[in-house]
């Protein structure tokens, strides 16, 4: 079942509904959805509340519709404030111990089992996407593991709902350590728990946004460009300006690995004027990165160097080694465009051992090809077989066959 809209909830406490859709609402609640039950308390008149309160210590055949509704959300709301205060506390140790919960004592984890240990889990996987993939990974892959361990009278928001997102964190940690297989195998299972969960919109969205970014580093563009647009009209429906624009976002690198540059600066700008970086401060800075690097590849070289240099990127990805890398691999590609061939090479190389040292195998392949147009200029064909060879390899093995292709171009040339 969808969930009920603000509109739809303020017409339900104020009685302004067909009866078939106040019966509706009132289900929707009575079953226990935290997320509208939270909203309907949130909504609900003072004097409601009081009467739902009172209606709580009376036998509930005497209590209207409204009130049983009312008193089943302030029920499940009394949950929710337990379970945030569990996730908070999650939160709080998982930062402190960045193997999971394998770090914590048997206390602590007795104490925080269940759907905050999995939110936190999914939650910390979340922020350390630039930080540590490896890590990433392992989080999703416990947050799986748990959800997989729920009960099924587990109380509160459906239990698929929550298996569908840790396999959808587990699919999207995957392609970031571009294990594109694997997060095929992840994606196929959050599709099976979608199927038997609450229809959810804003989790549709999400495994449409995760698979589209799977077809992108597929080469399949035509495919993710169909995606992200279905999930951006998804989230400007809901109201969801910061999730439209990542989206956007997202649309603007299919973009950039498609070829297709210019194309791809204006999703940047609008994506970027959608997000609060209050929400996300992280989300903004790769918002600006990658329109810097569109603006590079598109040839406006002096112009994305300006940029760069005002934006304080190197300041915000101190703490991001990969990140950092990728906006260093940028540098190197601007220095190459405004004729410093030198620095170019020189920034290009470091990086390309950094990202391999971070286990960015891909990554670092692709420096590898960023690099071979500058050692053909200065005619070094030895060391141009030696980066086509290990970059045509990686990059046949990920399965990133469009690029592989033009490092076979430098083998046979």
């Amino acid at each position: 079942m969808s969930h009920p809209s603000e509109d739809e909830i303020g017409r339900f406490l104020a009685s302004r509904l067909d009866p078939p859709d106040e019966q509706k609402v009132a289900r929707h609640i009575l079953a226990g959805c935290g997320v509208c039950s939270r909203r309907l308390v949130e909504a609900a008149p003072g004097w409601l509340l009081d009467r739902a309160g009172e209606g709580r210590r009376r036998s509930p055949g005497r209590d209207s519709l409204h009130e049983r509704a009312v008193s089943a959300a302030l029920r499940q709301e009394a949950r929710w404030r337990t379970e945030e205060r569990k996730l908070a506390r999650s939160l709080e140790l998982l930062r402190e111990s960045p193997g999971g919960y394998d770090g914590l004592t048997v206390r602590q984890i007795q104490g925080l089992q269940g759907r905050p240990m999995i939110e936190a889990l999914l939650k910390r996987s979340w922020e350390l996407r630039f930080q540590d993939p490896g890590a990433m990974r392992w989080l999703a892959y416990n947050a799986v593991q748990a959800a997989e361990s729920l009960r099924l009278d587990e109380p509160g928001p459906s239990l698929f709902d929550l298996r569908t997102q840790a396999w959808a964190s587990l699919a999207n940690a995957y392609k970031v350590s571009a294990e594109i297989s694997e997060a095929e195998g992840a994606l196929a299972r959050a599709r099976e728990m979608r199927a038997r969960g609450s229809g959810d919109l804003r989790i549709l969205a999400r495994l449409a946004e995760i698979e589209a970014s799977l077809r992108s580093s597929q080469a399949r563009f035509i495919e993710a460009r169909e995606l992200l647009d279905r999930v951006y009209r998804i989230y400007l429906r809901l109201g969801e300006r910061q999730l439209a624009g990542r989206t956007l976002l997202a649309r603007g690198v299919a973009m950039e690995e498609a070829g297709r540059y210019h194309q791809g600066i204006p999703l940047f700008r609008k994506g970027i004027a959608l997000l609060d970086p209050d929400l996300d401060p992280r989300l903004v800075m790769i918002g600006q990165q990658g329109l810097i690097n569109l603006m590079a590849r598109s040839g406006s070289y002096r112009e994305a160097g300006e940029l760069l240099l005002k934006s304080g990127l190197r300041q915000a990805f101190a703490d991001a080694p990969i990140a950092l890398g990728k906006l260093r691999w940028l540098e190197g590609n601007i220095l190459q465009g405004v004729g410093k061939a030198a620095s170019a090479e020189r920034v290009l190389l470091q990086v390309r051992n950094e990202l391999l040292d971070l286990g960015r195998r891909s990554d670092a392949a692709l420096v590898g090809l960023d690099l071979i147009p500058i050692l053909l200029q200065q005619g070094r064909f030895r060391q141009i077989r030696e980066v086509a060879r290990e970059s045509y390899d990686t990059l046949r093995h990920f399965g990133i066959l469009q690029e592989a292709a033009r490092a076979l171009s430098y083998l046979r040339g």
